[in-house]
Order: C-alpha cells, then structure tokens, then sequence
C-alpha cells in the first residue's frame, strides 16, 4: 500500500457518455451565468486617503450595466478573491487589480479604459 494519497485518482475512467454529459452540463451554466449588461468602464487606481494602500475603482459604467452593479462586485469579488464595495456608481477593489481585472471583466462582456 502507498503512501500516496492520490495513487487511487490514477484509476478513475470515464465512459463517453459521462463525459458528454459532463460537457452538456458545463456550457448549460455557461450559458445561465450571470450577464451584467458589458459595454464599457473606466479603471483607475487610488491611494489618497487610504493609508497608502492601492484600491482599484471601476467606475463610468454604460447605462446598461448600472443596474447589475451590485451582482458584477459580487461576482468579481468571487472570482479574484478580495475585498471590494459599492461607493453609488463606482465600485473599489481592494489592491492593484489591473493585470488581473482585464481578463475578468472581458470574460464578463466589459471592455476597460484606463489602468
């Protein structure tokens, strides 16, 4: 017996069928994910009056996207693991986001200006 504790992962199969259904189910969520409206938003970073410590604003939002402003912070807040708030029609992510935000935030239908 091994010490290994992922020896018996080696083992698993998957038949066709399993992973057809496997695929089906996965572009099925796809499809049901959360849409926010895309268009096009403003990055900038801050540091005034905050201690020294970087936020990440998004702001400037498209008409069609303000609505949904509350699930996209949840959702990027989900997807990049930190903290962030709602300041009325901005939203402040906690640390330089830039490198990280772009690909969610097209991912989400946004594209960005700035950073």
């Amino acid at each position: 017996m091994s010490d290994d504790p992922f020896a018996a992962l080696g083992k698993l199969k998957f038949s066709d069928a399993e992973m057809r259904d496997f695929e089906t189910r996965k572009a099925e969520a796809a499809a049901s994910a959360p849409k926010f409206g895309g268009g096009v938003s403003k990055l900038r970073i801050e540091k005034a009056g905050r201690g020294g410590k970087s936020v990440t604003v998004l702001y400037d939002f498209s008409p069609a996207a303000k609505p949904h402003l509350d699930g996209l912070l949840a959702e990027l807040r989900r997807r990049l693991a930190i903290g962030g708030s709602r300041d009325g029609e901005r939203l402040e992510l906690q640390g330089d986001q830039r490198a990280r935000l772009g690909p969610e935030m097209t991912a989400l239908g946004f594209k960005l200006k700035g950073g």
